[in-house]
């Protein structure tokens, strides 16, 4: 039921018009994006299943190839329960380390693609858990908001599927991020 919800919200904000022109990439130009997010996680494994919405927190960063396709390395995940420094039995969660490719199907436009795949990794600390890893991949898009010449608000929607040890996983992701480019 969040999914759709949340797709709906994603696609609204994917339509918003730039604050400002973007400015296009030159090959060897960096970028960096800090992302956060709600994802609305399936998982399961045999004799368990789950699905919940969770908070979502992503790292990327990469090169530009050309003017129309990044390429990079994301480290994100979905959060089940925090850490403690006082109890190792607690914290649980999935995290991902993937290379990606965003790639701007139009000069003119900031709206991107984004396709990604590698590790992911599920973790549990409480007694009897396991962590487990494996692979995945995703496909998403998203839309640079320009806020400065360099700077832009970036939402964005995912979908997510992956395996990791006996854990099966797919999600629905939307969020924002800030992308310095």
């Amino acid at each position: 039921m969040l999914a759709p919800l949340l797709g709906t919200f994603a696609f609204c904000l994917s339509l918003a018009l730039p604050l400002r022109a973007a400015e296009t990439f030159h090959a060897g130009e960096g970028w960096a994006t800090v992302e956060l997010g709600a994802g609305q996680v399936n998982r399961s494994t045999p004799g368990f299943s789950d699905n919940s919405a969770r908070f979502y927190l992503g790292l990327e960063g990469g090169v530009a190839l050309t003017s129309r396709v990044l390429l990079g390395l994301e480290l994100s995940g979905w959060l089940f329960q925090s850490g403690n420094l006082q109890d190792s039995r607690k914290g649980s969660g999935i995290s991902q380390a993937f290379a990606v490719a965003r790639i701007y199907p139009r000069a003119t436009s900031t709206f991107h693609l984004q396709v990604g795949a590698g590790s992911v990794r599920g973790w549990d600390n409480a007694a009897g858990g396991a962590s487990h890893s494996g692979t995945g991949w995703e496909l998403g898009i998203g839309y640079d908001a320009m806020v400065s010449a360099h700077a832009a608000i970036t939402p964005f929607l995912r979908y997510n599927r992956g395996t990791a040890g006996s854990l099966s996983l797919s999600t629905v992701t939307i969020g924002a991020g800030y992308t310095w480019r």
